[in-house]
């Protein structure tokens, strides 16, 4: 059973690594706690659930704070491009920050002291100064000494819990790959775990079952909740919304598979089971 975890996803920058911090676990917030008296301008690369929840609590402390995002719009991969407008347009304006869409980071390097300069991608390169650079762009398998040939490094399993291509390799957590598993999920760890242990003990008698996955944002003033299949593509869609709300639904084949809902009085309870109900019939 492979039950390694994961570790913060590092850029493929060369040597500005060493300069950019990442938040995983208490170590790494106690490192950026010690760095905040002296940081009044911090650039955090990633404009996804960490990175605006971040952005957020350090608007909070009055730092001066630029978000960077390579992707067209915020949540990217997380809500369709539409949506993650709508979120950019919310915090446009905002006092003390920038936001950067659009933009890949090319190098980090030290200037003036302690000072720090991203060059962004592009002509002629773009330099955005911080004191302390933050990088949130998610997380990846936690190496380990042995691990199966599989395609792309990526263990995938089926509803028993195994390896793909393999009889009696196993794997639960945040180290594997499975359709609707949000990884960092440690509810679903949890129960792949259980799974997993079962089957390697009793036999493949036992699968796992996923609801819908679920998002839960809540951002300076913004609260975002999504469910489902939210990429918008093969969907056909229906919206509504003002200046300060967004409710927008996907449906295909007649069938709901996702919504967003930004700033919306619903709870999305009842939008979330008529989700399961739809899913379940898909099976």
């Amino acid at each position: 059973l492979l039950a390694n975890g994961m570790a913060a996803r590092r850029m493929n920058i060369g040597s500005g690594n060493e300069q950019t911090l990442v938040l995983h676990n208490y170590r790494d917030l106690t490192i950026l706690r010690e760095l905040l008296p002296w940081s009044k301008h911090i650039a955090i690369i990633g404009g996804g659930v960490l990175g605006c929840e971040l952005c957020g609590a350090l608007l909070h402390l009055d730092k001066q704070v630029k978000l960077i995002e390579r992707g067209d719009e915020l949540f990217c991969g997380v809500i369709d491009s539409q949506c993650g407008n709508f979120v950019r347009q919310l915090l446009q304006g905002k006092e003390n920050l920038k936001i950067l869409v659009k933009s890949q980071v090319a190098g980090i390097k030290k200037v003036a002291g302690e000072r720090l300069c991203c060059t962004l991608k592009s002509t002629p390169a773009f330099p955005v100064a911080a004191d302390t650079v933050i990088s949130a762009i998610g997380f990846v398998p936690q190496s380990i000494l042995w691990q199966p040939a599989v395609k792309s490094n990526i263990l995938e399993v089926d509803h028993f819990m195994r390896i793909k291509g393999f009889k009696n390799i196993y794997g639960a957590g945040d180290c594997v790959f499975y359709p609707g598993v949000i990884s960092g999920s440690w509810h679903y760890a949890q129960i792949m775990g259980r799974i997993a242990g079962i089957n390697i003990a009793c036999g493949n008698r036992e699968k796992l079952r996923c609801k819908p996955r679920e998002i839960r944002s809540s951002f300076m003033g913004i609260k975002l909740y999504a469910a489902g299949d939210t990429s918008g593509t093969d969907a056909k869609n229906v919206i509504c919304c003002d200046q300060k709300k967004l409710k927008k639904l996907f449906y295909r084949n007649g069938q709901l598979i996702g919504f967003v809902l930004i700033n919306h009085p619903d709870s999305g309870v009842e939008l979330y089971r008529e989700l399961c109900k739809s899913d379940e019939q898909c099976d």
